[in-house]
């Protein structure tokens, strides 16, 4: 048994996995196994795996074309290592990876925890201005660990003052326990319920988990793409200024996500609306729903009730903004829940001057981190390999002393 599995599924990603493979392969460890299941691509991904052969790499692919989330389950079930971290082609592992996850990992054993979370590294490949701006990447670490309850980041991702992606989601920014993947399938016959993997783990972690690790150093990149799903589904349903041909390309991804998904038992809830139109708040919710037998009865009864749907609703009518389309599809679903559309404007007007306090404390946290040590916040709108940008971040966070120096450390099981 490997102690770490770094699962890549993919489909239609060639131009970005050689990235995040080398990612991987490039770090100078023995104590891991890397997973590619290539979902029936049709762009030459297998073709270009056929190329590699490294020990630690295993090449897959499922018995037929599936949905992500089946997907991410059939990878997941060949994985034997102790704990388990899923990877976008389009993402990657800082080159600290294992250094930082052996000292979290022991942290978290001591703990008794499962669940491992960090801040996100965001890296912007070419072709997501459209949506993100000019920003190529965004990377801000600090010298810290805690121990978080999950509790509080449960409502705050589901009320929109924090988001799920705070919380750990075994996808690239989060490591958990095989056991953790064990109790989830003894309880409901499987991991993955609904069509969003990376809500459904972070449901997953936090229906089982009361705490959880989080580190202020990122783990790997969050890479965003035009392969990526879910800016295909935000670009195809927004009206932001993009070229006809990346509006087409997105349009094309996105009805092939939601093609798999129709013939999946895996389905999203219609009373929700349009998938496509949803914020993170209905996915969210729609998650947790359908993992309940990980919770108590009563917390169930409580995160489902009609006062907090209603919530979750205005938070959503908050999110679309001028987006009529979005207005539109929040209104059907206090419709469909028997909600009232003007309760549900006034807890939208409510929410937002609530929501202020949090989202300038955040801000003030970000700007002027209260925590004692070195800092570094990195960002540039530079067009820069992920290597590249990575190995420059790495000297800094050394040079500062963030990371310790190579000859400072010690028992790390690297060659």
């Amino acid at each position: 048994m490997p102690k770490y599995s770094i699962i890549v599924p993919v489909r239609n990603a060639a131009a970005y996995l050689p990235t995040c493979i080398e990612t991987v392969l490039s770090q100078q460890y023995d104590d891991f196994e890397l997973i590619i299941s290539n979902n029936h691509s049709s762009d030459g991904t297998e073709t270009y795996l056929q190329t590699i052969n490294h020990p630690k790499l295993k090449t897959l692919i499922p018995p037929k074309p599936c949905c992500m989330g089946e997907h991410f389950e059939w990878a997941l079930a060949q994985a034997t290592g102790e704990w388990l971290i899923f990877l976008g082609a389009d993402d990657g592992l800082l080159p600290y990876f294992f250094e930082l996850a052996d000292s979290l990992t022991a942290i978290a054993e001591r703990e008794g925890i499962r669940a491992i979370a960090s801040r996100r590294a965001y890296y912007f490949w070419p072709g997501c201005e459209s949506l993100y701006g000019k920003t190529a990447v965004s990377f801000i670490a600090n010298k810290k660990h805690e121990v978080r309850h999950s509790l509080p980041g449960t409502l705050n991702a589901l009320f929109g003052i924090g988001s799920y992606f705070e919380l750990p989601q075994m996808y690239s920014n989060s490591l958990f326990h095989r056991s953790l993947i064990e109790e989830a399938v003894k309880i409901q016959g499987c991991v993955f319920t609904s069509i969003t993997p990376d809500a459904n783990l972070a449901a997953l972690a936090c229906g089982l988990e009361s705490r959880y690790l989080y580190s202020r150093i990122p783990l790997g990149w969050v890479g965003s793409s035009p392969a990526s799903n879910g800016f295909s589904v935000s670009l195809s349903s927004n009206t932001a200024d993009a070229t006809e041909i990346m509006r087409n390309a997105a349009q094309s991804r996105a009805n092939d996500f939601f093609a798999l998904n129709s013939k999946s038992a895996l389905c999203y809830d219609s009373r929700l609306g349009n998938p496509r139109l949803s914020s993170t708040q209905f996915l969210f919710w729609d998650v947790l729903n359908k993992t309940a037998t990980l919770r108590s009865k009563r917390m169930n009864r409580f995160l489902f009730s009609k006062n907090i749907l209603a919530f979750v609703t205005a938070k959503e009518l908050e999110s679309a903004k001028k987006d009529r389309a979005k207005v539109e599809n929040a209104k059907n679903v206090a419709c469909n829940f028997g909600i009232s559309w003007p309760l549900a404007k006034t807890l939208c007007v409510l929410i937002t001057l609530i929501s202020l306090p949090f989202k300038v404390r955040r801000r003030l946290r970000d700007l002027f981190c209260r925590c004692p040590g070195p800092r570094l916040s990195y960002s540039t709108k530079a067009i820069q390999s992920m290597p590249d940008a990575a190995r420059a971040i790495t000297r800094e966070m050394r040079r500062r002393n963030i990371l310790p120096q190579r000859d400072q450390q010690k028992g790390a099981s690297c060659k």
